[in-house]
């Protein structure tokens, strides 16, 4: 995203965000096995966009979202990228070949607000911000996690948030807005999340 001036106020300034010494053992896991794909990245994403793309691959695994959702069993789970995408093609090389509950993984292109509500989860990148009261109200009603990096998009109800803070990329969770959607996110995932005020967990 091109956005950098959400990390908040506290920030300094950086060479590239980790994950951070709050992560819990497994979580480091999974992470190192969806940054294999990252580390074979071009130079033209950013460290902190393989970050987020690694998240978004495991946020799959800690969500769940009713049967409604899919069109059948074996649907895909479709992890979508509002208008720019800042991720390349490093999101479609993390999900290539995996799977979540048996379902696939795919990676799409999301050119407007109505056709969100075909995704599971949806990424709203900072750039967007001026499209972000359309998003809300296209997914009225829709069981998407939405996954930004802006604090407009939190003040909005967004589910997850990410921010910079110092070296580590860290993420807040909305947990009213992601159960009025109809998700469940594993209090696994929320035991990593800021706490409100950007407190650690």
């Amino acid at each position: 995203m091109e956005s950098t001036n959400h990390a908040g106020t506290n920030a300094r300034p950086r060479s590239s965000p980790t994950i951070g010494m709050w992560s819990l053992a497994w979580w480091c896991v999974a992470l190192l096995c969806a940054m294999i794909g990252a580390a074979r990245a071009d130079d033209s994403v950013s460290k902190e966009y393989q970050l987020k793309a690694a998240f978004l691959y495991n946020f799959t695994k800690f969500v769940e979202w009713p049967a409604v959702s899919f069109a059948n069993a074996d649907s895909p789970i479709v992890i979508g990228i509002f208008r720019s995408n800042p991720f390349g093609g490093e999101l479609e090389k993390i999900v290539s070949g995996r799977k979540v509950n048996g379902r696939k993984i795919i990676v799409a292109q999301i050119p407007s607000p109505a056709a969100a509500r075909q995704t599971q989860i949806l990424f709203v990148g900072a750039a967007q911000d001026s499209k972000l009261n359309e998003v809300r109200g296209a997914l009225n009603g829709a069981a998407v996690l939405t996954v930004g990096e802006s604090e407009a998009f939190a003040r909005q109800g967004g589910m997850v948030t990410f921010t910079l803070q110092y070296d580590s990329l860290r993420f807040s969770i909305n947990n009213d807005s992601a159960q009025k959607a109809g998700l469940k996110i594993s209090s696994q995932l929320q035991k990593l999340a800021l706490k409100p005020g950007g407190g650690n967990p």
